[in-house]
């Protein structure tokens, strides 16, 4: 089985796991493209952070406008979507037991099927926000860590001596079941070091993102939902 030499060892740890979530890289210049255009979009954001409540999930729920959470990729689409399809395909290879997901409506066997992106979208979140554990929908989603403006070695997200869940601060954690029917968690230490990192996971698996404290930047990531259809070609 192959995976990506420098992220061989976070990769093989979520195998021991059996949690199917795949690590990898973007191409740079793909990636460093996404990151400008995310960067770019921060201002239209900006403008609507003080209506912008703690629960982001909750407010996407209800009737606000979707960009005061989030907004859809446009310059650096067509790069980011050929990388990813290319990614969730080699994802399939190493979790083949997802295959049998692609066996819908009219795709009698998965050779006659093709994936293709529902959608992508750029979250932005400030210190104090965070996103409750939730699910997408499709067969695979994604999620690329942008832009994140902290270390977590450096003391600056602080301890949150009254919070429950001072240890996950500024984390990226899935939930999942073991063969027993146990619930599980696995949290991802996300930093500045993960910028230009992807994971790729079943679309039905939850995760939450936790807050972070004391760093008055964004948290940009960018995400999206992967489904199967008959090959048009």
């Amino acid at each position: 089985m192959r995976v990506d030499d420098d992220l061989a060892g976070i990769n093989m740890n979520l195998e021991d796991k059996q949690v199917g979530v795949y690590i990898s890289k973007l191409n740079d210049f793909v990636f460093k493209s996404l990151q400008r255009e995310a960067l770019d979009g921060i201002e239209n954001v900006q403008k609507s952070s003080g209506k912008r409540r703690h629960d982001l999930l909750d407010m996407f729920e209800e009737d606000y406008p979707k960009d005061m959470f989030f907004q859809m990729p446009k310059k650096s689409k067509p790069a980011l979507e050929n990388e990813v399809i290319e990614k969730c395909w080699h994802y399939l290879n190493l979790y083949p037991e997802m295959l049998s997901k692609m066996m819908v409506s009219d795709i009698e066997d998965y050779s006659d099927g093709e994936l293709w992106i529902e959608r992508n979208w750029i979250n932005y979140q400030r210190p104090t926000e965070f996103l409750p554990l939730h699910l997408h929908t499709g067969l695979l989603s994604y999620v690329v860590w942008t832009y994140i403006p902290y270390n977590l070695d450096d003391n600056t997200l602080g301890n949150q001596a009254f919070s429950a869940s001072k240890d996950r601060v500024g984390k990226f954690e899935f939930v999942y079941s073991n063969s027993l029917g146990n619930l599980r968690t696995l949290d991802l230490p996300v930093d500045k070091t993960w910028e230009g990192r992807i994971a790729i996971f079943p679309a039905e698996m939850y995760h939450q993102v936790y807050p972070f404290y004391n760093v008055d930047d964004f948290r940009i990531t960018v995400s999206g939902n992967i489904r199967a259809r008959k090959r048009t070609k």
